[in-house]
C-alpha cells in the first residue's frame, strides 16, 4: 500500500504516508485501540483499519467529513448540474478565464439555495471546483476573488464513499489532553485511562492548515501542542509534523524508544512547492 487517498478532496491528509502507516501497524499488539486523534479525511484510521482489522480504530471527525461521505451522492449531482449550465472546463495547460458575474453570482445562488433546502452542502470539494489555486476550501460563500470554472469531468467515487470507514468508531470530540472524552463500545475512556497499561495508541497530525470548525483556530495553538505532549510523554502515540522541528520533537521526547521517518512529497495544494514531513512514532510494547 504506497499511497491511499480519500474519496472526497481534504488539504493535509496522509494518505502518502500508507506504506509506513501499514508497517507501523503490522507490528502493534493484539487488543490496542488506536485513537486518531485529529482525524481529518480519516485516512490514517482507514489505512489502519486495512493493515489490522482486528483492531478497535476510533475516528475522532472533528471535521465532520462523515457528513461529506454522507451527501456525496448530492454533491455529485451538483457536479453534473454545473457542467449542465457552466459548460465543460477548459483543458489542462490552456488559458482558464474567470467566470463572468453573472456566472459567478448563479453559483453563489445555488449554493445557497442548497444549503436552505439541505441545511448541509460540501463546501469543501464545490470550492475546488472554483478556485484557481487551493484555499482554506470552506470559506466558499465568505470568497470575494474571482472563480474559474474546473468542475471535474470525472464523477465522484461514490461506492468509496460508502465503504470508506466503514468499520472505524466514529467520534466527534475536542482534543483537550489526557482528560479527553472518547466513547468506545459503549463506554467512556480517557488517555488517561491508558497510561497505566499502556493499551493504545495515540496518532497526532494537528490541524496545522486550519479546520472547518473553528474551535482549534479559536483557542491557544500553543495550548493544544501543550496537550498533545502531555500526551506523547506518557503514552504511545504516532506524531506528524514538518521536518524542520523534528529536532524539537526529539528534544521533548528524549528517553523514550522512538521510530523516526521522513519523506518529501510534492505538496499539490501549495502550488506544487516540495515538502519534508516527518513521523516519529512510539509504539506500544
Amino acid at each position: 500500500m504506497s499511497n491511499i487517498k480519500p474519496p472526497l478532496s481534504f488539504v493535509g491528509h496522509k494518505g502518502h504516508w500508507a506504506s509506513e502507516l501499514s508497517e507501523i501497524a503490522a507490528k502493534l499488539p493484539k487488543n490496542i485501540t488506536v485513537f486518531d486523534v485529529f482525524g481529518g479525511s480519516g485516512c490514517c484510521s482507514e489505512i489502519i483499519r486495512r493493515a489490522r482489522p482486528d483492531l478497535d480504530v476510533v475516528w475522532n471527525d472533528y471535521d465532520n467529513y462523515h457528513a461529506r461521505l454522507f451527501n456525496a451522492s448530492n454533491t455529485e449531482n451538483l457536479r453534473r448540474f454545473f457542467l449542465d449550465k457552466l459548460g465543460d472546463p477548459v483543458k489542462k495547460g490552456a488559458f482558464v478565464p474567470p467566470l463572468s458575474d453573472d456566472e459567478r453570482q448563479f453559483v453563489f445562488d445555488t449554493v445557497r439555495s442548497l444549503l436552505a433546502q439541505y441545511g448541509f452542502v460540501d463546501l469543501q470539494t464545490i470550492s475546488r471546483w472554483f478556485y484557481l489555486y487551493s484555499q482554506k476550501t470552506y470559506k466558499l460563500m465568505s470568497y470575494t476573488g474571482k472563480l474559474y470554472n474546473r468542475v471535474p469531468i470525472s464523477p465522484l467515487r461514490l461506492s468509496a464513499c460508502d465503504c470508506w470507514l466503514s468499520d472505524c468508531i466514529r467520534n466527534c470530540v475536542c482534543f483537550s489532553g489526557l482528560d479527553t472524552v472518547f466513547t468506545v463500545n459503549g463506554c467512556t475512556v480517557r488517555p488517561s485511562d491508558f497510561i497505566e497499561n499502556q493499551n493504545a495508541l495515540f496518532i497526532f497530525d494537528p490541524p496545522y492548515l486550519g479546520t472547518g470548525n473553528n474551535e482549534y483556530g479559536n483557542r491557544d495553538s500553543l495550548h493544544v501542542l501543550r496537550s498533545i505532549s502531555e500526551c506523547c510523554e506518557r503514552l504511545p502515540f504516532l506524531l506528524f509534523g514538518d521536518s524542520s522541528i523534528a529536532f524539537w520533537y526529539e528534544a521533548l521526547f528524549r528517553g523514550r524508544r522512538l521510530l523516526k521517518f521522513e519523506k518529501t512529497i510534492n505538496n499539490a495544494g501549495m502550488q506544487h512547492k516540495l515538502r519534508a514531513e516527518v513521523l516519529f512514532a512510539c509504539l506500544p510494547e
